[in-house]
């Protein structure tokens, strides 16, 4: 989360895509919370360096993509099929709070 360069406050990323062909950098749209400010701002996003790279063992081997659900594959996010990850929901209670 980037703060407003504007107003300075919290802010929430309203969507974001590929900016390149390798899928390297993220391109996000922001807006701000503050609703007097209201801005929306782009950032771009991109990995620097890497500080450890993972080093695959005989013992651990290495994980095959399709082990994992496509929920957690992570590049078909907006075609996510809500069924795939339910049977892993939580059941959220909710109690009504009187006003006044």
């Amino acid at each position: 989360m980037h703060p407003c360069p504007y107003c300075g406050a919290s802010t929430r990323t309203r969507t974001s895509r590929d900016a390149n062909d390798t899928g390297t950098i993220r391109e996000k749209y922001y807006q701000c919370n503050n609703i007097e400010c209201s801005a929306t701002f782009v950032t771009h996003e991109f990995v620097v360096r890497t500080v450890c790279r993972p080093q695959p063992t005989e013992e651990r081997g290495v994980v095959p993509a399709d082990a994992f659900k496509s929920c957690h594959r992570g590049r078909d996010q907006l075609s996510l099929p809500l069924g795939d990850c339910a049977s892993q929901s939580k059941t959220v209670h909710y109690a009504r709070v009187p006003f006044g």
